[in-house]
């Protein structure tokens, strides 16, 4: 039900053939250095202005309101959220195995005693903020996502973009206020998934890594066919991300990515209905699936 809920377009197989008359013209923008997967080209499309690119996509649960917790049960590893034995700037390592230093600095309080600072979590002083009762999960601590909900506090759960129930993709931190190659946060973009043909809609509503490109909400993967979920000792984690698909002999990232700078809506409520109206009048722009699937083709 939830892919069918989540899911803005559908591919159908008679659509193969008709990309194959369909025109996409792309002009090359620059490469973008990917820390796992070297350089992922990046694309102009005509007329549309939009960038594309072919990339992974790992999971980004932020904003969801399961995600992190105190007793580390959400549905992401505290480690991912948390830096230790340093500041919080981004410049400094980051250091998988935090729960010894985690738990020694909230035997503290987190006084400071003991540096930990949380990057994913809404804080007071340093203090990560726990949700309460009239919170959505009263006791686990409030993930946050760049980009907010207008009219919302921005510290509690209903300023997030909730990524169990929007599709969002994410930009590098990089990108932000640049004019190359454009993207924003709050602009709309499509995504397509060669292996399966799925293709939805997506907001852009956080920022990562300047070295990482191709991160989804688990509302996006789910559309694009893929359950993120994964037991992990014993814990439900959003883990499992998309990686290549193999077609012909070619090995190549599975999921396209097309972002429509300028597209964005401020002041509006971002809702899954708004994302899917925004991005479905976006599609025409490409030449309907068949376009899609034509640029695709050439990435």
């Amino acid at each position: 039900m939830a892919l069918q809920r989540l899911a803005l377009f559908v591919c159908l197989a008679a659509g193969s053939s008709m990309a194959m008359a369909a025109e996409c013209r792309l002009s090359k923008l620059d490469d973008f250095p990917h820390k796992e997967i070297g350089n992922v080209p990046l694309h102009r499309h005509q007329p549309s202005g939009a960038v594309v690119f072919s990339s992974i996509m790992h999971v980004n649960p932020d904003g969801a309101p399961d995600a992190y917790h105190p007793d580390d049960i959400g549905t992401v590893h505290l480690c991912n959220g948390i830096r230790v034995r340093s500041t919080c700037a981004e410049d400094k390592p980051w250091i998988s195995d935090c729960m010894a230093d985690y738990r020694k600095a909230r035997s503290e309080e987190f006084s400071g005693e003991t540096p930990v600072c949380f990057f994913a979590m809404s804080t007071h002083n340093g203090v990560p903020l726990v949700q309460g009762n009239d919170d959505p999960k009263p006791g686990y601590f409030i993930s946050t996502t760049h980009l907010k909900q207008p009219g919302e506090d921005a510290k509690r759960p209903a300023g997030q973009i909730d990524s169990n129930v929007i599709p969002f993709a994410v930009i590098p931190g990089t990108w932000l206020g640049k004019a190359e190659p454009g993207p924003q946060l709050g602009d709309m973009g499509i995504a397509y998934r060669r292996s399966t043909g799925a293709v939805s809609g997506f907001v852009i509503a956080d920022s990562g890594p300047k070295r990482k490109i191709g991160e989804g909400s688990i509302a996006l993967l789910q559309a694009l066919g893929h359950d993120p979920f994964v037991i992990r000792k014993g814990k439900r984690r959003a883990f499992s991300g998309i990686g290549f698909h193999t077609e012909d002999n070619q090995k190549k990232p599975d999921v396209v990515y097309v972002m429509f700078p300028g597209t964005a809506e401020t002041g509006l409520t971002v809702t899954q209905d708004r994302v899917r109206n925004r991005t479905a009048a976006l599609m025409e722009a490409l030449g309907g699936v068949a376009g899609l699937q034509a640029c695709a083709a050439k990435l």
